[in-house]
């Protein structure tokens, strides 16, 4: 009896652990399971993804204009990139299945590099909508689209610190 009873806690166990790990809706895979790239294969950029052996290569954005920069989300549930598809470039958002294209951006000015906070709270990109280019951020779901920079030279390529802390 007592030998069921701990095979049964164990089974229990198990079970909770694997439900725990289960997620609902989207799953979102590792960046180390998945590298996600840019591609003209079909005349222009878009964005592809592959394993890390280079098998199991996936288009994931179809649209006619340029898709480039491609960079996972901390929690790798997105992935931002800059688009030309409204006819110069903005920053959106999508699932790492190519799912929930979202634009976060829409600037007559070409935005570009995308980079994520390390809470994927905001996304930082640099923005010619002022003349030169200048360092901004918006949040994650698009609102709050924020200036950081404001500098008649160049500011560009934005880094934000792996722990947040710098």
């Amino acid at each position: 009896m007592v030998v069921l009873k701990t095979i049964g806690f164990l089974l229990g166990l198990c079970l909770l652990s694997i439900a725990a790990s289960i997620h609902f809706g989207h799953t979102n895979p590792s960046p180390s399971d998945w590298i996600a790239f840019q591609s003209n294969h079909g005349g222009n950029w878009d964005i592809y993804r592959m394993r890390p052996d280079g098998t199991h290569q996936q288009r994931l954005t179809t649209a006619t204009a340029d898709d480039m920069n491609a960079v996972w989300s901390p929690d790798s549930a997105w992935i931002a990139f800059q688009s030309e598809r409204n006819g110069n470039f903005d920053i959106f958002k999508m699932r790492p299945d190519g799912s929930e294209v979202q634009q976060l951006t829409s600037s007559p000015d070409n935005e570009q590099n995308p980079t994520w906070s390390p809470d994927a709270k905001w996304i930082v990109f640099q923005s010619s909508r002022v003349g030169s280019n200048d360092i901004f951020r918006v949040r994650a779901d698009g609102s709050r689209y924020q200036q950081l920079t404001a500098h008649p030279a160049n500011d560009e390529n934005p880094a934000w610190s792996p722990d947040g802390g710098w």
